[in-house]
């Protein structure tokens, strides 16, 4: 009985720290995965904070045998713009050589946007404001 009781023992105490190796290493690769998974959300959020306003900015327009840098956008999607950054204190919009920068000054812009027009935009980054200029096509 002595030598079937230290055969158990050993088999429960190797069955044991099995479990204990492998409950350490699945612990391991699930920290890595989530810190991979943190860095990978930063990157594409950054990666997405310069590619967003490329939309406005790409593109070259001959008008009337003269070429714009910028792209056309319609009424629409303007107005979808000026929805999407009216909280951000960053980006700002500048029509007819006003700029509308608070909350309330771009709802007012969105008064003055005819939804059926195209407007040609370019972007303009300095003094780290993005202002997203827009004029008449």
């Amino acid at each position: 009985m002595d030598d079937a009781s230290n055969k158990a023992l050993t088999i429960a105490v190797g069955v044991l720290i099995t479990i204990i190796v492998t409950s350490g290493v699945l612990f391991s690769i699930a920290q890595m995965q989530q810190i991979y998974s943190q860095v990978y959300e930063t990157d594409v959020s950054i990666q997405n904070r310069f590619d967003e306003f490329d939309t406005y900015r790409e593109g070259s327009i001959i008008k009337d045998g003269y070429t714009f840098n910028g792209n056309v956008k319609t009424g629409i999607e303007m107005v979808n713009a000026i929805n999407r950054y009216m909280n951000d204190t960053i980006v700002r919009f500048r029509f007819k050589n006003v700029d509308y920068s608070t909350p309330e000054a771009k709802q007012q812009l969105i008064g003055l946007v005819d939804e059926s027009t195209l407007y040609v935009t370019t972007v303009d980054e300095s003094s780290g404001f993005i202002t997203i200029v827009f004029s008449v096509y």
